[in-house]
């Protein structure tokens, strides 16, 4: 046999092997997380552990991208102490719980906090990152790479324009989002924030409180102000419908920005 009449011999014995190699890697893939990882700020272990997302600052320098690297991580700026403040509080609440005899008994609860930076991107990705294990783990092929989250409950955020994205990609997962400042009225809808829960009533309630309001003064004719984000667009939206069912007239509707430094983070929003 000549040496050309063993090349494709040859060739197919390369092939095999090659395949062979290859089913060998697909059965040690490595399930692990995309990117970055995301580092909480605040963290303690213990059995139940519980995850929190608070804006630490409330904003960020401005970055240019031109697309053709990795973009930098996100720099925080401006601290907001309120934000902090809400943190501690949560950290207070489980350290009660833990130090007590009577409540939840030989089991300790942890926590995870995250800084969202008053950033819709930053916010998801912390979610995100609750919603995932973080240590790397071999599997099979056919195996996916499904695993347990590594919290059972989210507390946050403090805004309902951060809520709202955040409560949108945890949903899925059916993770607990309970809320202590986020009051927009759209948050109630099982349908788009299926595990959205709250501890503060929702701005239905206060905006047809203060047409109402508006009709026990007897003002028929008035103009009012908000703010442009959907705490303000929601609760305007459902004030504007109240007030056409009492009979006001609502002349017009103004935009008022308390602004730090962008027109979304202001000191006061819900």
């Amino acid at each position: 046999m000549t040496s050309t009449q063993r090349w494709p011999e040859q060739g197919w014995a390369l092939l095999q092997l090659l395949l062979v190699a290859s089913f060998s890697v697909a059965e040690e893939l490595l399930c692990r997380q995309r990117g970055d990882p995301e580092n909480p700020q605040l963290l303690k272990d213990g059995d139940i552990m519980l995850g929190g997302l608070f804006s630490f600052h409330s904003s960020w320098k401005n970055r240019r991208e031109d697309f053709t690297h990795k973009p930098s991580p996100l720099e925080c700026t401006s601290l907001n102490f309120r934000g902090f403040q809400f943190a501690q509080a949560m950290r207070f609440a489980i350290e009660e719980i833990n130090n007590s005899t009577d409540l939840l008994p030989a089991i300790s609860l942890g926590y995870k906090f995250f800084d969202t930076c008053s950033s819709v991107a930053r916010g998801v990705r912390a979610a995100l990152a609750l919603a995932n294990a973080d240590e790397v783990t071999s599997a099979p092929s056919k195996t996916p790479c499904a695993r347990p989250a590594q919290v059972l409950a989210i507390m946050g955020e403090t805004s309902s324009s951060l809520s709202m994205p955040i409560a949108t990609v945890i949903g899925p997962f059916h993770i607990p989002m309970i809320s202590h400042f986020a009051t927009c009225a759209c948050l109630s809808d099982k349908t788009k924030y299926p595990s959205f829960l709250r501890t503060i009533p929702s701005d239905y309630y206060q905006s047809r409180a203060l047409a109402q309001l508006v009709k026990h003064f007897g003002w028929t004719w008035v103009g009012a102000i908000r703010t442009n984000d959907d705490y303000g667009n929601n609760g305007m939206a459902i004030f504007s419908e109240t007030a056409q069912q009492l009979g006001i007239c609502l002349e017009y509707s103004g935009v008022l920005c308390l602004c730090l430094e962008r027109t979304h983070q202001t000191k006061y929003r819900r």
